[in-house]
């Protein structure tokens, strides 16, 4: 049965094809956002700003590297490979469907890769967890878990002078 060896969140990844090595940069470990700000006029009132006011989504770009290893009567046996996020809040999303691989002979690891590019759901503080997930060929689940800090500020007023 394979086994997990590491996941990890970057900014981006790039890969050697000749040695077959994978260099991560920066890797992420805590994001900080703030959720509404606010300006005051001259006159003290306050100008709201045009996104909703309930629900928040914070545009996000990174790479997450999973890689597993395999036993040895894992080759040529079919697993499959999912990637699933987990928000604050507790809402689940598969972010990609289960995919088929196999582990081949002399190459005992075997990387995946998320290249994520858009908006997190979140709203509050928290853990925002990215999970590889593989099925085995007698669909028992196995997991790895990347645990992304979010830190949602509250929102300020902020005066036009600054």
């Amino acid at each position: 049965m394979p086994h997990p060896v590491f996941i990890i969140c970057c900014d981006s990844m790039v890969e050697d094809k000749t040695t077959n090595r994978a260099s991560l940069l920066n890797v992420i470990e805590k994001v900080i956002t703030r959720k509404h700000r606010m300006e005051m006029t001259p006159d003290g009132g306050l100008v709201m700003p045009t996104a909703p006011p309930q629900g928040f989504a914070l545009h996000f770009e990174c790479s997450v590297l999973a890689v597993w290893m395999a036993d040895p009567g894992d080759v040529g046996l079919e697993f499959r490979h999912q990637f699933i996020t987990t928000a604050p809040n507790g809402a689940i999303d598969p972010i990609t469907e289960p995919i088929p691989f196999r582990f081949v002979e002399k190459r005992a690891w075997r990387r995946f890769r998320l290249n994520m590019i858009g908006t997190l759901p979140v709203d509050t503080s928290g853990i925002f967890q990215f999970e590889s997930r593989v099925i085995t060929h007698d669909n028992r689940t196995l997991s790895q878990f990347y645990p992304l800090q979010i830190e949602v500020e509250s929102a300020e007023a902020v005066s036009p002078s600054g």
